[in-house]
């Protein structure tokens, strides 16, 4: 099999308290959004090494730069695909072949509704926006990209804030805005 790019954008996550959620659902995420990313990019990445051509765009999140209280597998899926993401482009300098981590915010698909999200308050970028910005951004050999102006501000939140504060901050994001009255 020989796959010239590769572009990992399945997963899903839940909003929710950590133990408001089954384990099984938890497992499931992780398949997903850790295992099978993977897996997909170990199945792919031989043939390309083998051409010295080739490409990996992996969908992370803006929730990979900071801990995601109330999205807590979820958000740690994503930084593992960042992480990821990062380590394989460190052992591919020297090859012709580009992985690039697409971390976007919310945006126009069925996740939010899936993740039983409260998106009333909420402006959901459209796919297609996020699409040309993320390709623009591989254009440009970039390890990792945010759609978005107002997601890359939130993105640098943990670079301004201890870690407390910065949980705190997320707290106060999605408590309210996401939950909604699913916290009583």
């Amino acid at each position: 099999m020989s796959v010239d790019y590769l572009i990992n954008n399945a997963g899903f996550g839940k909003f929710c308290e950590f133990s408001g959620e089954s384990f099984e659902t938890y497992h499931k995420m992780l398949m997903l959004n850790v295992n099978a990313l993977v897996e997909l990019t170990h199945l792919c990445l031989p043939a390309m090494v083998n051409k010295n051509s080739g490409g990996i765009i992996n969908v992370a999140s803006i929730g990979s730069f900071q801990p995601l209280p109330y999205q807590t597998v979820y958000g740690a899926s994503k930084a593992f695909v960042l992480s990821f993401s990062e380590a394989l482009t460190g052992e591919l300098l020297d090859k012709n072949i580009r992985v690039m981590a697409l971390c976007p915010g919310t945006t126009e698909s069925r996740f939010m509704e899936n993740a039983n999200a409260d998106t009333s308050n909420m402006n959901l970028a459209p796919a297609s926006k996020v699409v040309k910005s993320a390709l623009a951004a591989y254009e440009k050999n970039r390890m990792y990209t945010v759609s978005g102006k107002i997601n890359y501000v939130v993105s640098l939140i943990p670079r301004l804030f201890s870690r407390k504060r910065t949980v705190k901050i997320v707290v106060s994001m999605f408590k309210d805005n996401v939950l909604g009255k699913s916290l009583v």
